[in-house]
């Protein structure tokens, strides 16, 4: 991968795992062409990732990568001060899916501030249930308050008519 000329490698739903990503991300340190990096639905965690995100953030070919898919990876919070890192150095990086990993309240927020910091139209992130305390809770309240309207008490009830 190194010296190849290669600007998209799609691995999603490949099995790929961990060693593999680090095997990855050792390639990935002198390479100056990939543009689109996806892992989606894989298991490579947060040691693949961070190894990954380290490669790219340190590659002294200034890589050119735009997009980066670690969707659905079995990432946890401990990927996330490297992402955000990796947003902040890799400039020409314009979109990262972390979506669907246990991310956790603080690490979404520092993976979220980092791409915040990028701003908004220079930088797209994906971040949807990332199993955050706060998205929990939510929808927990959220489920009380529709079951408490389905099903109102009786005194409540016979009071309002």
């Amino acid at each position: 991968i190194c010296s190849s000329r290669l600007v998209q490698i799609d691995l999603s739903w490949n099995l790929f795992k961990q060693a593999d990503a680090v095997r990855l991300a050792d390639s990935l340190r002198d390479n100056a062409t990939l543009l689109d990096l996806n892992l989606a639905v894989n298991s490579v965690g947060s040691e693949g990732v961070i190894a990954i995100a380290t490669a790219l953030s340190d590659n002294s070919n200034s890589v050119s990568v735009v997009a980066l898919d670690f969707s659905f990876n079995r990432v946890t919070g401990l990927a996330c001060a490297r992402l955000a890192t990796m947003i902040q150095k890799c400039t020409d990086l314009r979109s990262l899916n972390v979506s669907g990993n246990r991310l956790g309240f603080e690490g979404t927020q520092t993976v979220e501030q980092a791409a915040a910091n990028r701003g908004a139209e220079e930088f797209a992130l994906g971040s949807s249930n990332c199993y955050s305390e706060g998205l929990v809770v939510e929808t927990l309240d959220e489920l009380s308050r529709r079951r408490a309207a389905s099903f109102p008490r009786q005194g409540t009830e016979a009071k309002e008519r």
